[in-house]
């Protein structure tokens, strides 16, 4: 099973690709995110698949014990604000503040290849909008707006990537 890609490794930073066809290799790909996501050491409620290394437009979120999966997701609409603080596997121990859309409306694609729009509200839609940064190259500590506010838990440091925005 992969690991996940921390901070500092470019792949985090780079725009992932659309999947062109939800086959065997997606499935499979989706099937090892959710092992890696279930047996997580951090308490985790979401990943995207260039946290394991693939640039490819492919998210997983949990929601109620049930793990959900968005293909090439594409916010639709966005309403309200919320500031919630989040935390990130690729950025462990780490966490801050940030500010998203409190009600979203997303397209994609199912696990089973068929169109879906998805309306999330809370925890949901804040969770889908860190995941689908990842497809874009962009990690939660980009849109925190004082860095200086980040809460380090103990055992962990400030990445080198933030040293000199700090």
């Amino acid at each position: 099973m992969r690991e996940i890609i921390l901070i500092g490794n470019p792949i985090l930073r780079k725009k992932s690709q659309p999947v062109k066809k939800v086959d065997k290799y997606i499935e499979r790909l989706v099937d090892e995110m959710k092992k890696i996501l279930l047996k997580s050491e951090i308490p985790a409620v979401g990943l995207s698949a260039p946290q394991i290394g693939e640039l490819l437009r492919v998210i997983i979120y949990r929601e109620e014990d049930k793990i959900h999966t968005i293909i090439n997701p594409k916010i639709l609409k966005k309403e309200g604000k919320i500031v919630i603080e989040e935390g990130c596997l690729s950025i462990p121990g780490v966490y801050g503040d940030v500010e998203r859309a409190n009600k979203i409306l997303v397209s994609g694609i199912s696990l089973t290849g068929k169109k879906i729009e998805i309306e999330k509200e809370g925890l949901p839609a804040v969770i889908i909008q860190h995941e689908i940064d990842h497809l874009d190259g962009i990690l939660f500590i980009d849109r925190v707006k004082d860095i200086k506010t980040l809460r380090v838990e103990e055992g962990y440091k400030i990445p080198e990537e933030l040293l000199n925005k700090v």
